[in-house]
């Protein structure tokens, strides 16, 4: 069922930042491929006012896989990898969360399952999934794709990913 909060067109860090002032909210993030040459120090600075405090490795002009758990204002889960597949699987909120990121020489897949349904764009870049705690239902799921310099935006529309808009020119 799909929630009536709406999230709009906006580039990664406004994304982040609209997030945070949801509140009562669950946030999955899932990093494909590669988490981006062209990540900006906002992206950066945004996913640290969530609480990511490893994000700070992300800046690094290499490869890594990345998963974040955000609920309720608060960081519950987060693994920062090398070049390499990492998964991850808890109960939240009375539903099963299962995450895996990797990169593109260890699997090059971002899954977010969500009681056993897929929920990820799975594009390369930053698969974000946002979940309504209070109304218990899916609000969006959007990929940026941080590797390309106009940082692309899809979403998942009706189970097909869609080009939404570049957010960088």
């Amino acid at each position: 069922m799909k929630s009536d909060i709406q999230l709009g067109n906006m580039d990664m860090a406004v994304y982040l930042n609209e997030i945070r002032r949801l509140e009562d909210c669950t946030v999955l993030i899932a990093v494909r491929d590669v988490h981006g040459f062209c990540i900006t120090e906002d992206i950066i600075d945004g996913l640290k006012s969530l609480g990511f405090d490893q994000a700070d490795i992300l800046r690094d002009q290499e490869y890594h896989s990345f998963i974040g758990i955000w609920t309720s204002g608060k960081v519950v889960y987060q693994n920062v990898g090398g070049d390499e597949m990492i998964s991850h699987g808890q109960y939240l909120n009375n539903h099963y969360l299962y995450l895996k990121s990797a990169t593109w020489s260890s699997g090059n897949v971002a899954e977010v399952y969500i009681d056993h349904i897929a929920y990820a764009v799975n594009n390369r870049g930053f698969n974000i999934v946002t979940m309504d705690n209070v109304q218990d239902t899916f609000i969006d799921s959007v990929v940026y794709d941080t590797h390309a310099e106009d940082i692309p935006l899809y979403r998942l529309t009706d189970g097909d990913k869609t080009f939404i808009q570049s957010t960088r020119r």
